[in-house]
């Protein structure tokens, strides 16, 4: 028996990377699923394999940022399966411009594409947890929320929003039964890294050299930990937020540049 058997999921941004990772994870583990994105295709073709191995699978085409697509997405989890357990706010989006160079509708779409998005899901999906007196919220942030990217001041934001979120519905919503807790990937082998990042030998010797796992994330490390916290193994986890990079942000960066620290860290010295 899976450790999601019987239990609904809905995941937003579900149609590739992190997203698709996590509902294969849940699929496999039991439970059925209600799938979000605004590529539709991609979407389709993740739930038709999913249904291939048993899975039971609901899509929804539409922008995350707009309230209808969360009102269709939540009312379809409660009229094919009669309740939602779990909510996985995955769906995001992100710029490369500075301050000074970013446009205030680029602002904003990111901040309802990463932040906004979340606060629809839990808008919609805590009145059905509430019937049910219980239920699971997993907000996807950043390590962004954390440390700052140059260029990406948008997401920076709207990932310390998602914190800040995260710790408000878990103390509003905790005496209801509903856990909401957040997950804070590093660096991961998305499609887009694969293509942007991953496709530079220099970035990608550069990425593995700041992890000190010396590898590079997997979706399917963040779809295991989105499980555990899903779980009834997390029964008492709330508001928390959980780093998945390897430990890249536990080291102080100076070892990365210093040569001595380098060589105690077994990095190379040129």
């Amino acid at each position: 028996m899976g450790r999601l058997e019987g239990k609904v999921a809905l995941i937003s941004g579900a149609a590739r990377g992190i997203g698709a990772a996590i509902a294969t994870r849940f699929a496999g583990e039991g439970a059925s699923l209600v799938l979000v994105d605004v590529l539709v295709e991609e979407l389709q073709r993740l739930a038709e394999g999913l249904v291939t191995v048993g899975g039971v699978v609901e899509v929804v085409g539409g922008d995350v940022a707009d309230e209808e697509t969360w009102r269709q997405a939540v009312n379809r989890a409660e009229e094919r399966f009669r309740r939602l357990d779990i909510l996985v706010n995955n769906a995001g989006a992100a710029e490369h411009r500075s301050v000074t160079d970013l446009s205030v509708a680029l602002w904003r779409r990111t901040l309802d594409v990463c932040l906004t998005s979340a606060f629809l899901g839990a808008k919609y999906a805590i009145p059905v947890m509430q019937r049910q007196q219980g239920g699971a919220i997993i907000n996807i942030s950043s390590v962004n929320s954390l440390v700052a990217t140059p260029g990406m001041p948008a997401y920076t934001a709207a990932k310390g929003g998602m914190t800040a979120l995260t710790r408000q519905l878990a103390v509003e919503y905790g005496p209801d039964g509903i856990r909401t807790n957040e997950i804070r990937p590093g660096l991961i082998a998305t499609p887009e890294t694969v293509e942007t990042v991953l496709a530079d030998s220099a970035e990608e010797r550069a990425a593995l050299e700041s992890c000190p796992l010396r590898r590079v994330g997997q979706p399917e490390d963040i779809a295991a930990t989105a499980l555990f916290l899903a779980s009834e193994d997390a029964a008492y986890i709330n508001g928390v937020a959980l780093t998945v990079d390897g430990g890249t942000t536990a080291q102080w960066p100076p070892i990365l540049v210093r040569p001595a620290l380098r060589r105690k860290a077994r990095l190379p010295v040129e």
